[in-house]
């Protein structure tokens, strides 16, 4: 396994998202992954009964889901483990029979997710636009760069919590006049909000692991 080009690809992968995370390079993506945080969310509010009236991202990159109804646990759960989910399927993508579309399918969904739940004018541009922009990076450069790309977005869906990490520990109060969801599940559940946070961390990196070490042999 150590010895597997797409191992070290994956470490490279791993440490370029979390060096450059808050760069301006990473910009666009990093509203991307709360954008799908976002929709975790309101999946989350729709699979348990509920409703979700809309998600958006501001420019500082904060996301917000307004959802009615559902199993509230579930909810706040569902922004970090919606984007593992997310995360897998768009990291899985390239592998599947139309990989050489990644991106266009991650494009697809995008414009799935501005039709049923965005509704603000910044969420509504960035999203149409980045999947616009998508599909001319699929059709703009080589199928193995595209599958790449995708497999780029995948990883930091998956690894989002702990990208993620110095944001809460750091800046979370300052930037948020709400609380977080980590905080929100600490008053359900009387849990610590870091041991939420803890636990989505194991999380992702297992399964990004595990993920990466069944597609060794690709």
């Amino acid at each position: 396994m150590i010895g597997d080009k797409n191992f070290w690809l994956s470490v490279m992968i791993f440490i370029v998202a979390w060096y450059l995370w808050k760069s301006l390079l990473m910009y666009p993506l990093r509203l991307l992954v709360t954008l799908l945080h976002e929709s975790g969310h309101a999946l989350a509010a729709v699979l348990t009964g509920g409703a979700t009236e809309f998600i958006s991202v501001d420019i500082r990159g904060n996301g917000r889901a307004v959802t009615k109804g559902g199993i509230r646990l579930v909810i706040l759960n569902g922004g970090y483990l919606g984007s593992v989910i997310l995360g897998v399927f768009v990291y899985l993508l390239p592998y599947g029979r139309f990989g050489r579309y990644a991106l266009m399918i991650l494009a697809a969904l995008l414009l799935l997710i501005a039709i049923l739940w965005i509704r603000d004018f910044f969420t509504m541009i960035f999203s149409l636009g980045l999947g616009l922009g998508l599909v001319l990076i699929n059709l703009s450069v080589s199928n193995s760069s595209a599958m790449l790309v995708a497999k780029f977005i995948g990883s930091c869906c998956i690894l989002y919590s702990v990208l993620n990490i110095d944001f809460h520990f750091r800046y979370g109060r300052m930037f948020f006049n709400r609380q977080t969801d980590d905080q929100e599940l600490a008053k359900l559940t009387k849990i610590p909000a870091r041991l939420w946070q803890l636990v989505w961390l194991i999380i992702s990196l297992v399964i990004f692991l595990l993920l990466t070490k069944s597609t060794l042999m690709e």
